[in-house]
């Protein structure tokens, strides 16, 4: 009797001992696979040692994982990662090892000094295929990072829904000079904003030189024409940005309080890299915005997909007015364009620079036919190399030269006189050839009679 006693007394303990760990302890094991189906790492936990290859993207994947689990069980963010970590999960990404061997490549061979550095590439449907960051502190992620995008933003802060509301166009015209006074740290007036050259020409100057050269006077009155609040509404709408801050001065003191933040990117929040990558898609893709994503599924320890990526779009800005931003954004990295660095002989590139306070943050946000990608880094560094290093990434991935941008037919070219910004007649002399919509109405130069 004492004998069966016994033996029983082995089988309930040795049964708790399965029973034990499967309700208290995280015994699941997360598979990551790439866009090939290949698995590029296997996780037991949320934190990822920083020894783990691709530890950038995959510290993305797995909050986004964590995220779509939330919604799934309708719980909190820790609830979910218990979820997650508790049974086998595959998770089926966008991962591209090819594209983040290019990044990794080109910030090696950069001129770059251990500063800090990320970058993010989509293509144009929002798969995020890449993100790299590095820096000597290896705890922070600089590509979800929320960082001033500094004169990046004006492509879609100021210019692209201006044009969208027929407030600015191609060859429209801003005298560059000061548009207002301001105290400074010593009680004086001086003026305001200041350009990155230190100097004004006091000059008609077009949108598109304006973009070009990145001048801070023309982005501000530019952006006074179509107004503050109604760009940070844009922006709210269409790509969710946090401008709480912004909207606030904006509605309780007055929109000059906050036309920096918006004219030249000064955001009080910030956005990261990735979502830079996001937003430019619009400019490559005919007005579409999708949400950067990592994730194409999620499936269980029961093989059932419980997520699959949701492919649903903003259109953001209408055609004609994408097609004409990604023109104006190719005379960036023209001859005399601040991201000059970034032009390809065989490949249409376009895209905006941003360099922030004290030289200490630099950015390029660009696009070719099949991606987007924005390059950050940081240090106490003159030049910004960003450009340098996209069009580096760009190389090493060897683009195919026959994907084109989308058409748009309803867009005329017309020859404008680039003094009046106006269309020109026979008497003008310093001529330039835009990009208007179709229906758009200019009139002719009156300066050259």
């Amino acid at each position: 009797m004492m004998y069966r006693k016994i033996i029983l007394i082995c089988l309930i303990f040795t049964a708790l001992l399965w029973i034990i760990p499967l309700s208290g302890c995280s015994s699941g094991k997360i598979s990551v696979k790439d866009k090939d189906d290949q698995i590029i790492a296997e996780l037991n936990q949320s934190e990822i040692s920083n020894d783990t290859l691709y530890k950038p993207y995959l510290e993305v994947v797995i909050a986004e994982a964590i995220s779509a689990i939330a919604k799934i069980n309708n719980c909190n963010l820790d609830k979910a990662n218990k979820i997650l970590f508790e049974k086998d999960h595959i998770i089926g990404t966008c991962f591209d090892a090819k594209i983040y061997e290019a990044i990794e490549k080109s910030y090696l061979n950069s001129e770059l000094d251990s500063a800090p550095f990320g970058c993010a590439l989509t293509d144009l449907n929002g798969g995020l295929c890449a993100v790299y960051s590095a820096d000597l502190n290896e705890d922070i992620n600089y590509a979800n990072t929320t960082l001033s995008p500094y004169s990046s933003l004006k492509p879609l802060s100021v210019y692209a829904p201006a044009i969208e509301s027929g407030k600015a166009y191609w060859s429209k015209v801003y005298e560059d000079s000061p548009y207002k006074q301001i105290m400074d740290e010593n009680g004086e007036l001086v003026n305001w904003p200041e350009n990155a050259t230190g100097t004004y020409t006091n000059s008609n100057t077009t949108v598109y030189q304006a973009i070009k050269e990145s001048i801070n006077t023309v982005a501000v009155k530019c952006l006074d024409d179509y107004g503050v609040n109604n760009s940070i509404s844009f922006l709210k709408e269409n790509f969710d940005i946090n401008l709480d801050y912004e909207s606030k001065k904006a509605t309780n003191e007055d929109e000059d309080e906050v036309i920096g933040n918006l004219a030249m990117g000064y955001l009080y929040d910030g956005v990261s890299v990735i979502d830079m990558a996001g937003y430019y898609q619009i400019f490559g893709n005919g007005g579409k915005y999708y949400k950067p994503e990592a994730i194409t599924k999620i499936i269980d320890d029961h093989g059932k997909t419980i997520y699959t990526k949701n492919n649903d779009y903003k259109q953001v800005v209408s055609e004609p007015t994408a097609f004409i931003m990604n023109e104006l954004l190719q005379g960036v990295v023209q001859s005399g364009g601040t991201g000059a660095g970034a032009k390809m002989d065989d490949i249409e590139v376009g895209g905006k620079t941003g360099t922030g306070i004290a030289n200490d943050c630099h950015w390029f946000v660009g696009f070719v036919p099949q991606y987007s990608c924005a390059v950050w880094h940081g240090g106490s560094l003159v030049d910004n190399y960003s450009p340098q290093i996209f069009k580096s990434i760009m190389q090493e991935l060897k683009l195919d030269e026959s994907v084109k941008y989308p058409k748009c037919r309803e867009i005329k070219q017309a020859i404008y006189c680039a003094d009046s910004g106006l269309l020109c007649n026979e008497n003008c002399k310093r001529v330039d050839m835009g990009y208007y919509f179709a229906d758009e109405i200019i009139e002719k130069c009156k300066i050259h009679q």
